[in-house]
């Protein structure tokens, strides 16, 4: 006899189903190394599945308010310099919009494939991309909304003079997946972190895949070699080593003193400079010893200042020193990492000459010893600026050797820093260092006058705000 607990455990269970076929596991998608075209039509046959009905609702304003929020309340914030280093990369490489337009539909396809191939190597989580109806070759490639061309323009709407000094994070919007990362304002705080997470990588996964597609790009047409600076500068022959390292040039003790000493003196009235000197925030080469001195000489000086640096584009983030990109220079978002370590303003920041980075987490700094005012230094300045203008090879070169030969002093570093300190050169100005690259760099054209007092007045101010920050130091502690 059955029980009513039976009888409703039979009507509840469902009938056996023999017959039914058994669900086949979707296979793995292709490998995108080997085969790039089955790879994107499998990413994009699911972006087709999972966008494809239309009817996803649109975000309301409300809903991009409370993203705003979440993003300040939870410190995402932080995500924002890199982000922003990689759109001034993006929007600074040069793409003649008429040359794009001109491309066939074939040709516009292979690049932009090898850029969604790139973007997806750039970018840490692959999975972003199905969150992404806009990275799509035929979207990309046509006349919509989403094409390359106006992704682009948001970049440049959202900082028309190009210098993307803000201090908000761009995000790329779509009605079809706004929706995704809404939440209510009482949803826990884990939630919140994650879908901020996840929008902030469907944004980095867009910007990798434009640059990607422009590098594609800028490698199948290259533009015009970048002009090289310093054109009074004469050509001279420098010893090179047989392994593809560069010797420092030699520079007359006595000249390097003559200018040391003329750097460290009064522009107007031509005094030795003590503790109070003043400097000229515009051009940051000029010193003076007082207040009145530089009210004195201000008039001469504003217009030799403005005519030599109204082209300076706005730079940010920037250190003492830091050289304005030339045209047709484009930084990586590595080099702009870099920038940025620099121009922090801690104690090791001003002190350092550069960073290297030993794990994702940490760093170690170059510093060079100028109590002995070894020209060493001045040598490693001159050539980082040269580097971080134009990209000259010769001066990553003449970089990369005295890094090399500064940190085999100490024994620990004699084993991993010389791979280390080329590898990062290599991504941070995205070139090659061997010693076939090395014959072809060029000869590396010595220092002049005015750079050597150029970087041994920026090296005063450095000076200067490192005391400053000891200072504030020790007030603290004091108290």
């Amino acid at each position: 006899m059955s029980t009513p607990l039976k009888r409703l455990g039979q009507v509840l269970r469902p009938d056996p189903q023999p017959d039914a076929p058994a669900t086949q596991a979707r296979p793995p998608p292709p490998n995108k190394h080997t085969d790039k075209v089955a790879w994107n039509a499998r990413l994009e046959e699911e972006l087709e599945l999972k966008y494809s009905s239309g009817s996803t609702p649109t975000a309301e304003k409300s809903g991009k308010q409370a993203k705003s929020q979440c993003c300040h309340d939870h410190g995402f914030d932080a995500v924002s310099p890199d982000i922003g280093r990689i759109l001034d990369a993006l929007v600074r490489e040069e793409i003649v919009l008429a040359n794009w337009k001109a491309l066939s539909v074939v040709k516009k396809r292979e690049l932009i494939l090898e850029g969604l191939y790139r973007g997806s190597c750039a970018c840490p989580r692959e999975s972003s991309r199905l969150d992404c109806p806009e990275l799509r070759i035929e979207g990309l490639t046509g006349d919509g909304e989403y094409n390359l061309i106006n992704l682009l323009k948001q970049i440049l709407a959202r900082s028309p003079t190009r210098n993307l000094a803000s201090l908000e994070i761009f995000e790329y919007t779509h009605p079809a997946v706004d929706h995704q990362y809404k939440c209510s304002p009482d949803a826990p705080e884990t939630l919140k972190a994650s879908l901020k997470t996840a929008e902030l990588s469907r944004t980095f996964c867009i910007v990798s895949t434009l640059i990607g597609i422009l590098q594609a790009y800028k490698t199948e047409f290259p533009t015009n070699a970048s002009p090289k600076p310093r054109d009074e500068v004469p050509k001279a022959s420098e010893e090179k080593k047989p392994d593809g390292g560069a010797k420092s040039p030699q520079v007359d003790s006595l000249r390097f003193k003559n200018l040391f000493d003329n750097s460290e003196r009064c522009k107007a009235c031509h005094k030795k400079l003590n503790d109070n000197f003043k400097w000229c925030t515009r051009c940051q080469v000029v010193l003076y010893c007082s207040s009145e001195c530089q009210e004195k000489d201000a008039s001469a000086h504003k217009k030799v200042c403005e005519k030599e640096n109204s082209d300076k584009p706005d730079a940010t983030p920037t250190f003492i020193g830091c050289p304005a990109p030339a045209n047709g220079y484009v930084r990586s978002p590595a080099l702009w990492r870099q920038i940025w370590h620099l121009s922090k303003p801690e104690l090791v920041s001003l002190l350092s000459s550069y960073h290297f980075d030993i794990t994702p987490g940490r760093a170690i700094p170059l510093v060079f010893d100028i109590s002995q005012r070894d020209p060493t230094h001045i040598h490693f300045h001159i050539a980082r600026k040269r580097a971080m203008a134009t990209g000259d090879l010769s001066a990553i070169y003449m970089m990369c050797a005295l890094a090399i030969r500064h940190f085999e002093q100490f024994p620990s570093g004699r084993s991993v820093m010389g791979d280390l300190v080329r590898r990062q050169f290599e991504k941070e100005y995205d070139v090659v260092l061997t010693p076939e690259a090395f014959e072809q760099a060029g000869e590396y054209e010595p220092p002049t006058d005015k750079e050597i007092t150029e970087e041994l007045i920026y090296l005063m101010l450095r000076q200067f705000r490192a005391d400053r920050v000891r200072g504030e130091r020790s007030t603290q502690v004091e108290r």
